[in-house]
Formats: C-alpha cells, structure tokens, sequence
C-alpha cells in the first residue's frame, strides 16, 4: 500500500489528511476538481502526496504533467518532486525534457510540450494545475482540452474566488476541499496580523508616510513595499534608501539573476526591504519576512488575501506578522482593523475572507441551442482542415461517436476565446475564410461537436506554427490563399470583431 506522505518525515497537517482522500476521489472520478488552500498553508506537501500515489501505478508511456505560472516556479517546483519521488523532467523556455514520470512545466510552453509529447506517442494520465486560476485563458483551456487530452485533472489555489468574472474558474467542475485563512490562522498554520495605520501628523506623501511608518512601528527584520508601477516601485526604493532604509526595487525587467540576488541580500539582513509591483503577491515562497506595508491602494479584498499571505507563514519563531498602511482604502478599513471593532485575529481573517468571496463574480454557465444545419458547416470545416494539412501543419481530427453531437459548453467558450482580439489565430486564415470562421464561432448551433473539435485544433495549429516559424526565422507567417472552400452562408459576424 502506497504510503503519501513518506517523502517528508514530519507528519502531514489535519488539512492535508483530511484534503488528500478527497482530491484522490475526484481524480479517480475524473472529475474537474479544485483544491482551495490559502497562501502558505503547505499546498506542495499535498501535491507531492497526490503524485507519489498516481505515479506508483503509472504504466510504460504515459506522464503526468504540472503547470506552474512563471518559469521561476519550474525549477522550484521541479525540485521539491525530485527530492520526494526521485525522478523529474523540466520543461521550460531553457530546458525541454519529457523524459520522466513527471513533467513540470510553465503555462507559456504548454504548445512545444504539446507537440513534444505527441511526437513520441506520449499520453497525459493526470494534469495538475498549480495556481490553476493563471491556467484559464481560452488559449490555455484549448491546448489542454485539444492537445494534452489527460485523462484526469486536478487544480490548485490560493484563491478560487475571483474579483473579475474574466479570472472565473471557468471549465472547472467545483471546489473538492477548501481550507481558508481563519482556520489557518486559528489551527497555528499561520501566524496572525496586526495593522498599524498612520497617526496623526504623518505626512500625506505615500512614500514619506512609509517611511515614518518603518522606522516607528515596522518590527526587526526583512519586509517588502508595494508600489503601483516599475518606475515607482525603482523611486520608492531610491527614497527608502536616503532616508536610511536599505531598499531595492524588484520587477519582472531583471534579470533572474538580479531577483535572486535582491531576495538573497534581503534575507541576509544586507537589505531592510524590496519594493514590489505584484512580483512578491503570489508563488513566491519567503517564509522568512515579518511585515509589509501595503502602500500601494488596494480596493480588492482578493489583492489583500493575496498580499497579506506573503508574510503571514510561520518561520524561526515568528509570532505575528506586521501590515503597515499608509493608505486605507474602504475595503481595508472593512476588513482590517480588528482593534477598532475588537476583532480577534481569527475574527478578522474571517472578515477578509468573506470579503474576497463576496467580491467573485460566478460564471454562469451557457446553455445551448439545439444544432440546426444552416449549410454544409461541418463538411466546410472538413474541407479548411484538408487544406491546413496540405500547407503542412500537424492536425490530425479526433474519432468517435460523439462527433455528432453538440458542441460542449467548454468548446464553445475556447472557440469565443480564440476568436477574439488582435492575436486571434483567425488571422492566420485568408481572408475569404475569416468572417466565415468567426460567424461560426458566433452561432454554435451550426456546429457539431466533431466540427468544433477540428476547428479548434486548426486554430491551435497556425497559432504554433506562426510562432515557431517568428522564433526561427523572425518573419510573419500566413496560411497559403490558393485552393480554400466556399464558406458556408452563415452570414458576417453579429458583433464587431478586431481585424485581422
């Protein structure tokens, strides 16, 4: 019997005991399942445990893939699987290997690892989707639903609930087991919070109240600043540092070098803070630092959850964390000033928490028409792949007797995705093709279930291939317009699209 937690000697958290048999069920149900855990709650000790256990029984040709957001996440992540079951493969902008049972990979490279694992007759047995809410673009959900096909699935998040309905968990089925911020904090997971405002006489000045705030209420050691944009995050960090807080700013324009070597100086005391866009919001794991100050505005309760958590994880004895604010937005003077409404700090991440999920806007499911034939759709699609594969593109159409039937409410969805805006593959289509394409796309009920399949995967293939033939040969590249089919009268597109 495969023993989960046998990588790590500790023994594993109440959550994760209690999150594992769940999460398992849902993957043996092939289900769409989401796991909620809040910043630092130890989501990976889950991951490596649900892994360990699929990958006892997994059989000669077949992986499991992790996706991570940023590349940084790669090798972190990369990392944490090998010292648990021994073998990994990266896949990466640096590295492309496939060759062990597990495939860590960034979001950006899913279409090379797509193409990659196809090309050795490879097949997904599990995805598992690491900040799944960075995983949900129409393009994404493409690529996994047409390309990477895993049998099952499995998401994780910090936090499911989304501000914007265009961040909704969207081809997800439900939330398997969620453990938020107040249990957290109320089991000992995580330390607690306490706020500190500005007094009376502090200046105006966001930065200059900062600073007052540091170098009165901010407690000894490490902490980072927010601030709205590059440039002032680097004059925010150029003023902490005259007025004698060590600081330096961080943002996604270094280099990776440059990033690791501001978090290495602040850990090692030779800096008081780093100043951040929302570099430091989520996937980065500092244990280590003990206050922030939240200087840039926030008026989300879900950019709160997700600031706070940076500096909430428990390390080296710490037994509270600091949030200074310089500004207090409506939602920080609702949700975080336990001493004025006598809160106990579990009360008070209640009260964030609930906020944030009052805030998600929930995606409401779309329902079909019944599918009408108006013209030969399906067979025209037929005709548009035939003439993409003689171009030369890889697209080899899906068998079985669903094909017939109506377009899945997911497929409709990428399609719309994909349809749209100034890098909408459509482009890659002659012109006579392209109003046509997109008034489909607008009108599913002339669609069955096969001809959508095709369809996205004829998008998803110029899309790689005009990437491909950019990064080899720095030019521009378009499908031949010789030989298409006469597009079926569907009419122009009901609404205003982007050009092409």
């Amino acid at each position: 019997m495969i023993d989960p937690w046998a990588s790590d000697p500790r023994p594993p958290r109440r959550w994760q005991t209690e999150c594992y048999p769940l999460a398992m069920a849902a993957i043996r149900a092939r289900e769409r399942g989401v796991v909620h855990a809040c910043t630092g709650a130890g989501k990976t000790r889950l991951q490596l445990a649900v892994l360990a256990t699929v990958c006892a029984t997994l059989r000669e040709g077949w992986r499991v893939v992790v996706t991570v957001p940023k590349v940084s996440l790669v090798e972190q992540t990369g990392e944490d699987v090998r010292r648990a079951l021994g073998a990994v493969a990266l896949y990466y902008t640096r590295r492309k290997q496939i060759d062990a049972p597990v495939v860590v990979a960034c979001v950006d490279s899913l279409p090379g690892l797509v193409d990659d694992l196809t090309a050795r007759g490879l097949r997904v047995a599990l995805w598992m989707a690491d900040e799944c809410h960075r995983a949900n673009t129409p393009e994404v959900r493409a690529l996994v639903e047409e390309g990477l096909r895993p049998v099952t699935r499995i998401g994780l998040t910090a936090t499911p609930f989304r501000a914007l309905a265009g961040d909704a968990l969207i081809g997800w089925d439900r939330v398997v087991y969620s453990y938020p911020i107040d249990r957290a904090i109320e089991e000992g997971v995580l330390v607690p919070w306490r706020t500190v405002e500005p007094r009376e006489g502090d200046p105006e000045d966001a930065t200059e109240a900062t600073i007052a705030m540091i170098l009165r209420d901010a407690p000894a050691g490490p902490g980072i600043v927010s601030a709205t944009d590059t440039t002032d995050a680097n004059l925010c960090a150029e003023a902490l540092t005259r007025a004698g807080i060590p600081a330096r700013s961080i943002h996604s324009k270094q280099s990776r070098a440059d990033r690791a070597a501001a978090i290495s100086d602040l850990e090692a005391g030779r800096l008081r803070c780093l100043v951040h866009v929302d570099l430091l919001t989520e996937g980065v794991d500092l244990p280590w630092l003990r206050w922030l100050a939240m200087r840039r505005p926030r008026a989300s309760a879900v950019a709160i959850v997700q600031e706070v958590g940076r500096v909430l994880r428990t390390c080296g004895g710490k037994t509270e964390a600091v949030v200074l604010l310089p500004h207090l937005t409506p939602v920080l003077r609702a949700v975080m000033r336990p001493a004025e409404l006598a809160a106990t700090p579990v009360e008070a991440a209640r009260r964030l928490r609930e906020a944030a999920e009052s805030e998600a806007d929930p995606y409401a499911e779309t329902m079909l028409p019944t599918a009408v034939a108006v013209g030969d759709v399906d067979g025209w699609i037929s005709a548009v792949v035939e003439r993409v594969r003689a171009a030369g593109l890889r697209v080899e159409p899906k068998v079985g007797g669903w094909r017939d039937m109506v377009p899945s409410g997911e497929q409709v969805r990428l399609l719309d995705g994909l349809a749209v805006g100034h890098k909408s593959p459509v482009r890659y289509l002659p012109e006579s093709q392209r109003d046509a394409v997109r008034a489909v796309i607008q009108r599913p009920e002339v669609l069955s279930r096969g001809a959508a399949s095709d369809l996205l995967t004829t998008l998803l293939a110029c899309r790689r291939e005009a990437g491909r033939v950019w990064h080899e040969r720095q030019e521009r590249w378009r499908l031949p317009v010789e030989r298409w089919p006469e597009p079926p009268a569907v009419g122009k597109p009901k609404r205003k699209r982007e050009a092409a």
